[in-house]
């Protein structure tokens, strides 16, 4: 066994044991998720099991609690790429010599990893779906992907980190998108560099995500010259963060960065804004990732690492859509504003879609073996499995603005994983008043 995967394990414990800690308060029944368009429905026990009529493919996502957010979008992009490929009939199936169209059965996973699993259970048990999928943090990647390992069906999820994903356990019927603890720590230190600071870094690293990504974010640092002010892991839900800011006042700090909920950076910073020190930059992880999250927290040139943006220059294979036109049709479709998760979303169905294509069975194992061999362009870029089954996609860095228009918008201002991804025209700058 590798290092990185020996640090993978370790990191994943940490990372999946706080926060499903933190969630085991949280009660209710299982929930289905609203129904989707077309031939998509809600997880209510279909009894069609895929027997010529239809492949059904499995879906679990959050849709409700506090992971709502990732969930905004689904399942009706999922049903967009699903319309297109059924619009042709469906996909050729050689067992039944025709061609089937796809059925999406989505279940809302609460936000919460034993539901999640409950989920994919019922999903493969009761449903009787030929293939699974899910999105969106390691509460639902990884209990999905568990699952689909133990009923050994093939699985394909996207938009977690890789890290507690392929350090959890080993995979076989399971491949997932997502970029690693050490690319986030990468793109962070990238946005620092673009500044004049003293290289002086105060960390707000939490006991939940923040206590995974504190390790790789001190090392890519300090392998750059920067020096660390550690206060030590944050505990969920802290609302007195007097002698950090402190600590960090004496020593100099220009630079803040971290990995918080939105709940605890938000109370974080008016404290900071009311102990009248502004750093000249704060780069912080999970709280600022969507445009109501910037919107909350009210300050321009907050940075944040991006998953996915529309101005990426990625088309679909598949279906010919770039990721401009995916983010149009969305916001022209919905009325709302496109966030990094739509294109994983979509990204999620041209995976799936791909390889049914190319294998022309719900064999299983003839599936998994064609997922394996993914070699394909998407609105999220060019995606292929490695050895851990795992595809590490674009990361960017960029800060938070108000656009002329009044929305929440980013600047790309850090693209050394994803150098066709165009730098914004504004650069890296400091915050107002630091």
């Amino acid at each position: 066994m590798n290092n990185k995967k020996v640090l993978a394990i370790l990191l994943s414990l940490v990372f999946v044991f706080s926060i499903t800690f933190s969630l085991a308060a949280c009660g209710g029944g299982s929930a289905p998720a609203t129904s989707g368009t077309g031939t998509s429905e809600s997880g209510t026990g279909s009894t069609d099991t895929g027997s010529g009529d239809t492949i059904l493919v499995g879906r679990v996502v959050p849709l409700t609690g506090f992971l709502a957010s990732f969930g905004v979008g689904s399942p009706d992009v999922e049903q967009k790429a699903i319309d297109e490929i059924n619009a042709d009939g469906g996909i050729f199936i050689e067992e039944y010599g025709a061609q089937v169209p796809i059925k999406l059965i989505t279940y809302d996973s609460e936000s919460d990893p034993t539901k999640a699993s409950e989920a994919a259970t019922k999903l493969i048990t009761q449903d009787k779906v030929n293939v699974m999928t899910g999105s969106h943090t390691p509460l639902t990647v990884n209990p999905v992907s568990a699952t689909a390992e133990r009923y050994q069906m093939p699985c394909v999820t996207v938009e977690a980190p890789s890290d507690p994903w392929f350090g959890e356990s080993d995979h076989y019927w399971s491949f997932h998108v997502g970029f690693t603890f050490d690319m986030f720590a990468t793109v962070m230190v990238d946005m620092w560099d673009k500044l004049d600071t003293n290289k002086v870094v105060g960390l707000l690293m939490d006991n939940q995500d923040g206590a995974a990504t504190r390790q790789p974010v001190i090392d890519e640092a300090e392998a750059r010259g920067y020096t660390i002010v550690d206060p030590g892991l944050i505990t969920v839900g802290t609302n007195d963060y007097t002698s950090m800011i402190n600590q960090f006042k004496a020593a100099g700090v220009e630079i803040i960065t971290g990995n918080m909920n939105l709940p605890d950076f938000s109370t974080c910073w008016n404290q900071f804004q009311q102990a009248d020190y502004i750093p000249k930059i704060v780069a912080i992880g999970r709280a600022a990732l969507f445009p109501d999250n910037a919107a909350t927290i009210g300050t321009e040139y907050l940075s944040t690492e991006i998953w996915w943006t529309p101005t990426a220059p990625y088309t679909s294979d598949l279906f010919g859509i770039s990721a401009t036109e995916l983010s149009n049709w969305y916001e022209q479709t919905t009325g709302e504003q496109t966030s990094a998760v739509i294109g994983y979303k979509y990204a999620n169905m041209e995976i799936l879609i791909d390889a049914l294509k190319r294998a022309g069975t719900l064999d299983a194992q003839t599936l998994r073996d064609t997922i394996a061999a993914t070699d394909l362009n998407t609105v999220i870029g060019h995606i292929t499995y490695n050895e851990l089954q795992y595809c590490e996609p674009m990361l960017m860095g960029g800060q938070w603005v108000v656009s002329a228009d009044g929305k929440w918008t980013q600047n790309i201002v850090a693209n050394t994983f994803n150098p066709l991804v165009p730098l914004s025209d504004t650069p890296m700058t400091a915050l107002i008043g630091s």
